[in-house]
């Protein structure tokens, strides 16, 4: 792993010729400090980016579309169907960058690298305080007491 010091410059240098988000918001969020080495800085900060969209899509994909295992469909219960429609749009748009970040794969652009990374960057932050509240629904939701028929229905 690079020096700190040198990550920060690198990054600097970066931001500078890109206009990328602050580095300790970005570091904090997508902990682009943990990145092994510099030379492709900005396409290591989108796939940390495209990880956290990974693990999110697929929550929101056990909620919308839950599958045969107890976790997913227990969850799916506890929310409802209007929430799940609020879920969707989130969902989808975060699938669209999802794919976009696909395409930045085999492109292998720094200057729509750097895009990708300010645009979503700035999108999260609105994202992650509605993310926030179906985590801590979900949290809740396994806290509360109910029957297994009750949450799940019968199957036998």
């Amino acid at each position: 792993m690079p020096e700190e010091k040198d990550f920060k410059k690198a990054y600097s240098e970066l931001q500078k010729k890109f206009s990328v988000p602050d580095i300790e918001y970005i570091d904090s969020e997508f902990e682009i400090s943990t990145i092994e080495a510099d030379k492709f800085l900005l396409r290591e900060i989108r796939r940390k980016i495209h990880d956290k969209i990974d693990a999110v899509c697929k929550v929101l994909d056990g909620i919308l579309q839950p599958e045969p295992v107890w976790h997913s469909m227990y969850e799916s219960g506890i929310f409802t169907d209007d929430e799940k429609k609020e879920l969707y749009l989130i969902y989808k748009e975060l699938m669209t960058y999802n794919r976009a970040s696909s395409v930045l794969e085999l492109e292998a652009n720094d200057k729509l690298n750097a895009k990708f990374i300010s645009e979503f960057t700035n999108k999260w932050k609105s994202m992650k305080e509605k993310l926030v509240d179906v985590m801590k629904k979900m949290e809740e939701g396994w806290k509360k007491e109910a029957s297994m028929d009750e949450k799940l229905g019968y199957f036998g």
